[in-house]
C-alpha cells in the first residue's frame, strides 16, 4: 500500500513558460513563498517534532533565516529561485525537493562556450561550442581562480542541489557546474586550469547566453544514459538478463504490462531458471514506482516464502498530525478504492484523532490477523531465509546506477538480503521521510513536496545507497562492454 510520489526531476529545470515582467517585485515574492515553506513544513512535515533527528529543525530555521536575509537583496527571478533552492537543498533529503510551476517566468541562462560532466570524480569537458577557444573534450578540470575542481563544484552545485556526500548527486547533477541560472549568490569562475593528457591549458572564461534549444540539443553528451527497457532475455551460458527500467505503478501503462509478462515467463520458465548459471537483475534507469515489483521478482527467484521473509518489516510508522495530511490520504483512498481506501480512512481517521489530543504524530503499528495487519505490514518478525527453497542456484547480480531510487531501492534491499550482488555503480539514497504530497506555494512560481510520515525501524539508514561490490568504471550504456564485463566477474 505504500505509494511514493517520486519528483522526476527533469534534465533541464530551469525551463518553464513565459518571461520574466521588469515590474515584479521578486524580494516579496521570496519574504512570502519562504514563509509559506516554513510554516507548511512546520505544521505537517514530521521532521520538526521528530526526536530523533534535532537537525531537521535545527535547518528548518536556520534556513529560514539564510532565505529571509536574502529578501532584501532580491531583485530578481534568480534571486529568488536560487534562495529558495538553497533552503531546500539543505535538508538533505531526497524527498524534500522545489519545483517550478509552468507559470514560472524562464531563467536566462549562460555558459563560457563548454560545458563539464563529472565521471568517477574528475570534471571532463563532455561538449563544447568552439574548438579553438574552448578546453579538449575529454580534457579535467583541474581548478579555477585558484578554487580546485571538487571545491569548486560543492560551492557552485552541491550548495544548491543537497546531498552532495552521494556519487548519485555528482552524476546527476555535476554537469551543472558551468551553466548559469542567474544565481547572485555565487561567484561565476572566470580563469580556469585544464588537463590534457600531460599538458595543462588555462582559459580565460568568456560567458554568452545560452538558449534551451541549444541546451537540449547537448543533452545526450551531459547525461548519457541507458533507454530504460523491461524484457526478459537468454545470457551467456545459461543465464537470464532481466532489463528492469521502470517499476511503474500505472496498469495501463506498456512498462507496467511488460513487469506482468515478465514475472510471469520467470514462472513458467522455473526449469531454466533452476539450471541457471548467472541472473542479472538490471536496474539501470530506474527510478521507482511501485516496490510490488521488486517482491515480485524476488518471489520468482527464490521463492514466495523467502521473498516475505527478505522484506524488511518496520518497527511502526509515524504520521505527523494536520488536516492537510490526512485529507490528503484520504483523497487518495476515494481514488484508489477498495482496501486502499479502507486502509486510507484508518489512517487519516488515526491522524484527526491525534491532531484533536493535540499529539503532533500519530503511530500506525502493524495489527497483527485481518486484512489491516497484511495491509500495512503486520506478520512475523521472525521469519527466516531458507536457502534450500530457492527457485535457482545461480549467481545473482543487480546492476544499478545512480538513478536507482525509491522503490528501486526497496526492491534492493529485498534482493541483496536474498544474496544478490551489487554491481555497476552506486545508487541513490532516500530519507526515512516518505508518503509525499505536492503543495503549491502562494506565489504561483514554486511546488514543494510534503513528506507526511517518518519510517521507524527500516535496516537501511535514511541517505545510504547501496554501493557496489564489483564497480564498473566505464560507459553505463555500452550494453556490450557491461555484458562482457559480468561474464568476466568471480
Amino acid at each position: 500500500m505504500k505509494k511514493l510520489f517520486v519528483c522526476a526531476a527533469a534534465l533541464w529545470s530551469c525551463a518553464a513558460a513565459g518571461q520574466p515582467a521588469p515590474q515584479t517585485d521578486w524580494a516579496a515574492l521570496l519574504r512570502q513563498d519562504a514563509q509559506a515553506l516554513h510554516d507548511v513544513y512546520l505544521r505537517d512535515h514530521p521532521g520538526p517534532v521528530d526526536e530523533q533527528n534535532a537537525s531537521f529543525r535545527e535547518w528548518l530555521e536556520r534556513g529560514f533565516a539564510q532565505a529571509m536575509g536574502r529578501v532584501p537583496t532580491a531583485q530578481s527571478q534568480g534571486a529568488y529561485w536560487w534562495a529558495m533552492r538553497e533552503y531546500v537543498a539543505g535538508f538533505n533529503d531526497g524527498h524534500v525537493f522545489i519545483e517550478q510551476t509552468e507559470v514560472s517566468p524562464r531563467l536566462a541562462l549562460s555558459w563560457p562556450g563548454f560545458l563539464t560532466r563529472e565521471v568517477n570524480g574528475s570534471h571532463i569537458v563532455a561538449t563544447r561550442l568552439d574548438e579553438a577557444a574552448a578546453p579538449a573534450l575529454g580534457s579535467s578540470l583541474v581548478s579555477c581562480d585558484g578554487i580546485a575542481a571538487a571545491q569548486l563544484s560543492a560551492d557552485l552545485v552541491g550548495r544548491f542541489r543537497g546531498r552532495w556526500n552521494l556519487a548519485s548527486q555528482h552524476e546527476a547533477h555535476g554537469w551543472r557546474l558551468f551553466l548559469d541560472g542567474g544565481n547572485p549568490y555565487v561567484r561565476r569562475p572566470t580563469r580556469c586550469l585544464f588537463r590534457d593528457g600531460a599538458r595543462e591549458r588555462s582559459f580565460e572564461l568568456k560567458w554568452a547566453p545560452l538558449t534551451q534549444q541549444e541546451l537540449d540539443r547537448r543533452a545526450g553528451a551531459l547525461m548519457p544514459a541507458a533507454t530504460p527497457r523491461v524484457e526478459l532475455r537468454p545470457f551467456g551460458r545459461s543465464g537470464f538478463w532481466l532489463a528492469l527500467g521502470s517499476f511503474s505503478s500505472d496498469s495501463g501503462s506498456e512498462p507496467f504490462r511488460a513487469l506482468d509478462a515478465l514475472v510471469e515467463s520467470l514462472h513458467r520458465e522455473r526449469a531454466r531458471l533452476a539450471a541457471a548459471d548467472v541472473i542479472v537483475l538490471d536496474v539501470r534507469g530506474n527510478g521507482g514506482g511501485s516496490s510490488a515489483w521488486g517482491d515480485r521478482i524476488a518471489a520468482a527467484i527464490w521463492g514466495e516464502q523467502n521473498a516475505r521473509a527478505a522484506k524488511p518489516q518496520s518497527m511502526a510508522v509515524d504520521w505527523r498530525s494536520s488536516e492537510p495530511n490526512a485529507a490528503a490520504i484520504e483523497a487518495f483512498g476515494s481514488q484508489a478504492g477498495g482496501r486502499a481506501r479502507m486502509w486510507a480512512s484508518h489512517v487519516a481517521s488515526g491522524i484527526r484523532r491525534a491532531l484533536r489530543e493535540r499529539r503532533p504524530l500519530w503511530r500506525e503499528t502493524p495489527v497483527l490477523g485481518g486484512f489491516l495487519g497484511r495491509l500495512i505490514g503486520g506478520g512475523s518478525q521472525t521469519r527466516s531465509i531458507d536457502p534450500q527453497r530457492f527457485h535457482t542456484r545461480a549467481r545473482v547480480y543487480a546492476l544499478t546506477d545512480s538513478g536507482c531510487a525509491s522503490a528501486c531501492l526497496d526492491a534492493m534491499d529485498v534482493w541483496t538480503r536474498l544474496g544478490a550482488v551489487p554491481i555497476g555503480r552506486e545508487t541513490s539514497a532516500d530519507s526515512l521521510y516518505m508518503e509525499i504530497r505536492r503543495e503549491a506555494l502562494p506565489a504561483g512560481l514554486s511546488v514543494v513536496s510534503v513528506p507526511m510520515k517518518v519510517y521507524r525501524g527500516r535496516p537501511r539508514q535514511a541517505n545510504q545507497p547501496f554501493r557496489p561490490v564489483h564497480g564498473f568504471a566505464g560507459d553505463m550504456t555500452d550494453q556490450a562492454a557491461l555484458e562482457a564485463w559480468i561474464a568476466r566477474l568471480p
